[in-house]
């Protein structure tokens, strides 16, 4: 038998698990802090093994265990005694399903219900009784390996009362969409953009195309559109090429802001963590507003000074704003935070710009 080889684990990919496990530790306690909710439910329908190896031999926990041991402990709170947390776990290899069992059954789970599947992820989706999760907010995680989505298979948890997550390997798609000669894979880039293979041969080389096709149609397979927050962060391997966006979906703005607040958290204060030579605290002239001053920015991943100067772009001709006003525009912003942000903005709003903040809650420009 061929011995099992965990996968190599990538800086990016890490930030990926902590992503992923911060958000559900916060969307955790939201929901089962609700009195009309029942509790719920995690799904990782490509969850792999569970661990991979470092770049430095160590090994690395992967989000199922991640997950189980955040729920586990988030299931100890008095509170929460009459709810009850679900987590399904399926994987196409049996061997990884094995191999994540014994990693669980290392840790204390008393609390949540694990339930093991070995099958394709979309079949799995396609066959979950959604009707028995009535009263329970959903998260599904769905992670591909390959720029491999089925809409099908996602739709049902866009238009309930559920969260979804989707790895979009947009690296995938701009290297292997020019030079496709395979009909499987054809199918498999159509099936995942709902676009004609040459129409995807002209734009697979704009990654922000791409995601907006992504975007585009979860958007249109959502009953409630209207109602529909939408986030994508990029992740970037050491050196600077995007590997793929999690796009995050919800109809909920208290979700949606969490998820935005998670992702700046775990970034270090921005929207995503690249290889940067300039200077985080270096001032320079923004030559947009009058030759007013900023701090240097990387176009790849944005700070708390581009949130400022978005709002200054926004409101700075203005002579009086309601921060009410300011928060409720970046609350709604597909990337920018406010949550946890807050004090952060008022000081740069006031050191870049002049701003005063009034007791009244007024932003008062000069």
């Amino acid at each position: 038998m061929k011995k099992f080889v965990p996968d190599t684990i990538k800086p990016h990919t890490i930030r990926k698990f902590e992503l992923i496990e911060k958000y559900v530790e916060g969307w955790a306690y939201k929901i089962l802090g609700l009195s009309t909710s029942k509790g719920v439910v995690f799904i990782d329908c490509m969850c792999n093994c569970g661990y991979g190896i470092g770049e430095n031999e160590e090994k690395i926990m992967g989000t199922p265990v991640r997950v189980a041991k955040c729920l586990n402990q988030v299931m100890q709170k008095p509170e929460f005694a009459n709810k009850k947390v679900y987590l399904f776990y399926n994987d196409m290899s049996q061997a990884k399903i094995d191999i994540l069992k014994k990693e669980l059954s290392a840790i204390d789970t008393t609390k949540i219900k694990i339930t093991y599947s070995c099958t394709d992820g979309n079949d799995f989706l396609r066959q979950f009784d959604m009707v028995e999760f009535k009263g329970f907010n959903k998260l599904l995680f769905y992670d591909p390996y390959h720029a491999a989505i089925k809409w099908d298979a996602i739709t049902p948890f866009l238009n309930s009362w559920a969260e979804v997550v989707i790895n979009h390997v947009v690296m995938d798609t701009s290297r292997g969409v020019a030079q496709v000669r395979d009909e499987t894979k054809k199918k498999k880039y159509i099936d995942t953009y709902q676009q004609a293979i040459e129409d995807l041969v002209e734009i697979c080389t704009d990654k922000t195309a791409l995601d907006n096709l992504v975007k585009k149609i979860i958007r249109d397979k959502s009953d409630n559109k209207t109602d529909v927050h939408l986030a994508s962060f990029p992740f970037y391997n050491q050196n600077n090429g995007l590997v793929y966006n999690l796009i995050y979906y919800s109809k909920s703005i208290i979700g949606f802001r969490l998820f935005k607040k998670t992702a700046w958290k775990v970034s270090g204060d921005k929207s995503t963590v690249t290889v940067s030579h300039h200077n985080p605290s270096q001032f320079a002239i923004d030559f947009d507003n009058e030759g007013s001053f900023k701090l240097c920015s990387d176009k790849n991943a944005y700070s708390v000074s581009d949130i400022v100067s978005y709002i200054y772009a926004k409101y700075g001709k203005m002579k009086e704003v309601r921060l009410e006003q300011v928060y409720a525009d970046l609350d709604n912003h597909p990337i920018f935070p406010c949550e946890g942000y807050k004090p952060e903005i008022k000081k740069l709003l006031a050191q870049l710009y002049g701003a005063k903040i009034g007791r009244d809650n007024i932003i008062h420009f000069q």
